[in-house]
């Protein structure tokens, strides 16, 4: 596994100072053995799931909000207001 340089003329002169002249490199912190990666149509199959599955979650929010707005419309209907004491008869409160 190829990993970054970073030159010693890229560097900041407090860089540099430590540097002593030579370009830094990165080691690395996991064994390479333990990397793999995946090609683009797997990558590309997991992103079209995760759309999928985000549709189908907006979908549903979408559907309940309706579903509360249809019930805030039948309850001001019937003439039942958050702010009342009392509620019309056969009226119930939901929380």
């Amino acid at each position: 596994m190829k990993l970054p340089k970073i030159k010693f003329e890229n560097m900041t002169p407090e860089l540099q100072e430590i540097a002593n002249g030579m370009d830094l490199e990165f080691d690395a912190i996991v064994d390479p053995m333990d990397v793999f990666l995946l090609d683009e149509t797997a990558n590309e199959d997991y992103i079209n799931v995760g759309i999928d599955l985000s549709a189908e979650i907006l979908n549903k929010l979408n559907s309940e909000i309706n579903s509360i707005k249809d019930n805030i419309n039948t309850n001001e209907t019937q003439g039942y207001h958050q702010d009342s004491k009392e509620n019309p008869e056969g009226c119930e409160e939901t929380s």
